[in-house]
């Protein structure tokens, strides 16, 4: 139960207390107890959201709690909801990103869900299939392996 009192500090203005908070958080994500009992706090993923673009040592926990959250296909509709998408494709697209892997395994998560799809597909918009081609792009751009 004490993981839910975890999320207002996420917010906190102080880097050391948004660390240790997002630590903490990182540490129970993976335990489904935690997830149900974080499942219903509305200010959970937009909270990671925003430390997504914090400096990178709190970064970092961000991007472990949602990928452990991103299994739990609730979440993973939660993302979707709050456009973790393009948030994703931007950072896999920022070629000084440290965090290109992770982004890229949250992406496959939330993908298996068929809204996960569709967003990634920007079904419906004026840009769809834009985040596919920047995809095969970037895969295209990747280092090559010589088969010895």
């Amino acid at each position: 139960e004490q993981v839910v009192e975890l999320v207002p500090f996420l917010r906190d203005q102080k880097k050391e207390v948004r660390k240790i908070a997002a630590e903490n958080l990182a540490a129970y994500a993976s335990s489904a107890e935690a997830q149900e009992l974080l499942l219903p706090n509305k200010d959970l993923i937009p909270s990671l959201r925003i430390l997504l673009s914090d400096v990178d040592y709190i970064a970092k926990e961000a991007f472990v709690c949602f990928l452990q959250l991103s299994s739990n296909t609730a979440f993973a509709h939660k993302m979707i909801d709050n456009r973790l998408v393009p948030v994703l494709m931007e950072i896999i697209g920022d070629k000084e990103s440290n965090f290109i892997e992770v982004a890229l395994l949250i992406l496959g998560n939330i993908t298996r869900v068929q809204e996960g799809s569709e967003s990634l597909l920007q079904i419906g918009t004026d840009f769809e299939g834009v985040f596919v081609y920047k995809l095969i792009q970037k895969f295209y751009e990747g280092k090559r392996c010589e088969d010895p």
